[in-house]
């Protein structure tokens, strides 16, 4: 492959700097754009990209360097000033350049709207734990490769990729088989409703080349032929305590589970399910679940002996939010919990504020951090007070600023904080005032 320059608006972001790395690792040219210098950006600046938080620098190193492979991330906005400076060249959107990189590789794509970094990792793991040629682009770092891509050379690659519904980005892929872990409803701003979303995947599942994968629960809401996963389907799975057996055609495999909570058994089914189809060896893919490692923010172990629990979760929407705090009631009974949220934008917390009320009361207590808005401008009357208004006496507000403060003054056994937000920066701050 010869070398080319690229530029990425937003290379901070989850996504577009997993194709920072990917270019990287081609030795291409890496320039790139975001609002500031983040953790991620340094070390993407290490591996030697050249990365600034200026308008005016950026449109000289585009001009300077003659660059004309420019993609941002639908998250920065068409209004956005170096947008407006960019008017007369042409930049395409993440998913275009995703997705022409799809078209060359035998594409393994993970859908679904919570689930799809806990799959896509723990699929990537079973790849690499074979050493099949691969490469893939994960939503948050995976501990096993502590990044959010990750390459295996060699012939036939295939490529294990998030089908991210936001924005309808999973229609410009060309998957060769794929998985759907569920279709709740979100990102009502692009579908409007929830018949909206079913279309949007069924849209996809439509563009599966091959086999296809879907949750029993949703499985009645696809139109076109696929196999199921779950308690009940094509591949199954039972749990007696913490013995976990893994089903499909007759056979089994039995193991201790290592998961918190149904959901990432779940998610564990279904990566075992995808890399099956595609010809991997059950055994090993056993075995690389069994080793595998987790993803950071994704139901992690910050702090775990017989004093204190604190785990770190991603979990944005009230069905994440129901499936965690159904983890947390079953490994640890009897113990006092404190939640820490941080809402994430302000579209989603007014589109299912009754939701979020109520399974932010089943919290024994809460703090609630101010919304994150992300991509959005505030919504008059959408606060994290006006959400705490219907949730009682388990919630307080709380801020970055007082979190650790805040915490310290409260008594519990087990300590969850969960949010997509800007919460994350403050769980190595956490974890220092409780040690």
């Amino acid at each position: 492959m010869s070398t080319k320059s690229v530029f990425l608006i937003g290379i901070g972001g989850a996504g577009m700097s997993a194709l920072a790395r990917y270019f990287l690792s081609k030795n291409h040219l890496v320039f790139g754009y975001d609002r500031e210098i983040s953790e991620v950006s340094k070390v993407l600046i290490q591996m030697g990209a050249n990365i600034n938080t200026s308008v005016s620098e950026s449109m000289d190193a585009i001009e300077s360097n003659s660059i004309k492979d420019i993609i941002r991330t639908p998250a920065v906005k068409d209004n956005h000033p170096l947008m407006n400076a960019l008017k007369d060249h042409k930049v395409v959107k993440r998913s275009d350049e995703l997705g022409e990189i799809s078209r060359k590789h035998n594409c393994l794509a993970v859908a679904g709207t919570h689930g799809k970094t806990t799959i896509s990792s723990m699929l990537a793991k079973i790849l690499a734990y074979e050493n099949l040629p691969m490469i893939a682009f994960l939503g948050g770092d995976c501990k096993d490769f502590e990044s959010n891509y990750y390459e295996v050379e060699g012939e036939g690659q295939r490529m294990v990729v998030e089908a991210d519904e936001y924005d309808r980005t999973f229609l410009k892929l060309f998957p060769q088989s794929a998985i759907i872990s569920n279709l709740d409803a979100d990102h009502l701003d692009i579908y409007g409703d929830e018949k909206g979303v079913i279309d949007g995947f069924n849209q996809f599942a439509s563009i599966v080349n091959g086999k296809l994968l879907v949750h029993q629960d949703h499985s009645g809401k696809i139109e076109r032929a696929h196999l199921t996963y779950g308690s009940k389907g094509y591949f199954t799975y039972e749990l007696e305590g913490n013995s976990l057996t893994f089903s499909f055609e007759g056979r089994s495999f039995r193991f201790e589970s290592p998961f918190l909570g149904i959901h990432n058994i779940e998610n564990a089914l279904g990566a075992f399910a995808l890399a099956v189809i595609n010809d991997v060896n059950p055994d090993t893919a056993i075995a690389a679940l069994l080793d595998f490692k987790g993803v950071k923010r994704r139901a992690e172990f910050i702090i775990q002996n017989e004093q204190l629990t604190f785990i770190d979760d991603y979990a944005h929407h009230p069905s994440e939010i129901k499936v965690l705090k159904d983890a947390i009631d079953r490994q640890f009974p009897n113990k006092k919990v404190l939640g820490v949220f941080q809402p994430h934008l302000f579209s989603r917390t007014q589109d299912f504020v009754d939701d979020f009320r109520k399974e932010l009361k089943r919290w024994d207590k809460l703090l609630l951090l101010d919304i994150y808005p992300a991509r959005e401008e505030p919504i008059p009357g959408v606060t994290s007070q006006w959400l705490i208004e219907g949730i009682g006496g388990v919630a307080k507000s709380s801020s970055l600023s007082s979190l650790i403060q805040d915490v310290e003054q409260e008594d519990f056994d087990v300590l969850v904080v969960f949010g997509a937000g800007s919460i994350g920066t403050k769980v190595k701050d956490l974890k220092e005032s409780l040690l």
